[in-house]
């Protein structure tokens, strides 16, 4: 009996640690991102979540309707493959991202991203 009182104490402690840090974790990039409400936090990571998943399932058959990139070799299509989901990311990023009213952040965003200073 004893030993399950302590387990149930332990797995709370775990629980409430990983919520801590998972808070101070979103409260940081909310701080970074310059984000000013959950919602709009939510509206970011949806976004995100979207435009990868979307880049990931256009470009196949995007460039398959391409004779002459869909005849290539498998690692040839491969390399093209990712160039062109990296490209259509960005477009579809800033296209979803308008969607969702966050244009203004995606547009920073990816300034910051292509423009960093090192």
């Amino acid at each position: 009996m004893h030993y399950s009182a302590s387990l149930h104490n332990f797995a709370a402690r775990l629980i409430e640690r990983s919520q801590n840090r998972s808070n101070t974790m979103f409260q940081k990039l909310k701080k970074r991102w310059q984000v000013t409400s959950n919602l709009q936090f939510i509206r970011i990571f949806t976004v995100f979540a979207l435009t990868g998943s979307s880049a990931a399932k256009l470009t196949g058959p995007l460039l398959k309707s391409f004779p002459s990139i869909a005849a290539l070799d498998k690692l040839p299509f491969n390399i093209i493959y990712i160039f062109a989901t990296f490209i259509l990311y960005q477009f579809l990023l800033l296209l979803i991202g308008w969607i969702f009213g966050e244009s203004v952040f995606f547009i920073q965003f990816l300034k910051k991203f292509f423009f960093r200073k090192k």
